[in-house]
């Protein structure tokens, strides 16, 4: 996670419940999570504090029992330490690591799919982070998302690098048009995808023919709209576009800390005499190991080209419709003594 975010939490006006001032009653909830109901036990102020709707169906049912069985059992885990730890605490994901091995060129056929999708999707460094950002999204757990979030972007520590189509198509399915994840899978997507992205790699080219053609052309019309995009990527110039905040959380998270609210290098120049706080922030997202002595990028990172993609280099692609599932489903809620959502 970032630095600073112990800022954060001393600033915010409203603090998870305690048992110091007397705000963390006794009260437990016993949940059951994933079609095997595996049991978690957990506080009940701490579930309703993170996740107003969990709060909201504790406010009209026994809260004893939670049933989530659509939830896998490992998001559930990271979530639970994340909230015990006052939203201090996530996995240590993997990095995200380039190809540096030359690739011979490959051609798929249409008809081709692949033997397990679901493994390759749960292969990939994002996949984990993403499936506890999606539980965090349906259950309006905010913060869990914001924090999510830069974990996800530090997989990619040079900002070089694109993910798999795998998770594109998961965040197209299940997360909704306004969703902030999308916004950053189509900026990433516009600075660093060339056609020679995918060559050689028979998963990916398969993959590339189900994203929807919306997405492609998002990406096209920022390169358009842009042409030679800006020396710092968006998600150094202002992060909090991809963070969920209320007014008073947009206030007091540590992105606006840095260079006095202003972002990262927006105030910044040769005579500056103060280079602690973009140096804070270089530490979290700049993985000196990606970098040459030099000082140059190391060689087989993709770079992106100011002209348009071409349009026999987007192909092959269907056009499909976006799938809506994951969002605007309503609750199913069980018996007096058992929640389910």
């Amino acid at each position: 996670m970032a630095k600073g975010k112990a800022t954060e939490k001393q600033i915010a006006s409203e603090q998870p419940p305690s048992f110091i001032n007397g705000t963390l009653s006794n009260a437990i909830t016993s949940v059951f999570v994933g079609p095997g109901r595996e049991k978690f036990v957990t506080y009940t102020d701490l579930l309703g504090y993170w996740s107003p709707r969990i709060d909201a169906v504790f406010d009209m049912f026994d809260s004893e029992h939670l049933m989530l069985p659509t939830v896998s059992p490992a998001v559930f885990r990271v979530f639970l330490d994340w909230m015990r730890s006052d939203g201090d605490q996530l996995p240590r994901w993997s990095v995200r690591h380039r190809h540096d091995t030359p690739r011979e060129p490959v051609k798929v056929a249409d008809h081709e799919v692949l033997e397990n999708p679901d493994a390759y999707y749960r292969s990939q460094p994002e996949a984990e982070a993403l499936e506890c950002y999606i539980f965090a999204n349906e259950y309006n757990i905010r913060q869990f998302k914001n924090d999510l979030f830069d974990s996800i972007l530090e997989m990619n520590p040079g900002g070089n690098l694109v993910p798999s189509y795998s998770i594109v198509l998961r965040v197209w399915d299940a997360l909704a048009p306004s969703s902030p994840m999308r916004k950053y899978l189509i900026d990433l997507f516009a600075r660093n995808w060339t056609y020679e992205t995918d060559i050689g790699n028979r998963e990916e080219l398969i993959l590339r023919k189900q994203v929807p053609a919306a997405f492609w052309i998002d990406i096209l019309t920022l390169r358009d709209k842009h042409g030679e995009l800006d020396d710092y990527p968006p998600w150094e110039e202002n992060l909090c576009q991809y963070h969920e905040h209320s007014e008073e959380e947009a206030r007091v998270c540590y992105w606006q800390h840095i260079n006095n609210g202003e972002g990262y290098c927006t105030d910044y120049t040769d005579d500056d005499d103060d280079d602690s706080a973009m140096d804070e922030y270089e530490s979290d997202f700049i993985d000196d190991a990606e970098i040459d002595s030099d000082g140059e990028p190391k060689l087989g990172s993709p770079h992106l080209g100011t002209d348009s993609v071409q349009e026999d280099n987007m192909e092959p692609m269907k056009m499909e419709a976006e799938l809506q599932h994951g969002y605007g489903s309503s609750d199913s809620i069980g018996t007096s003594d058992s929640l389910t959502l």
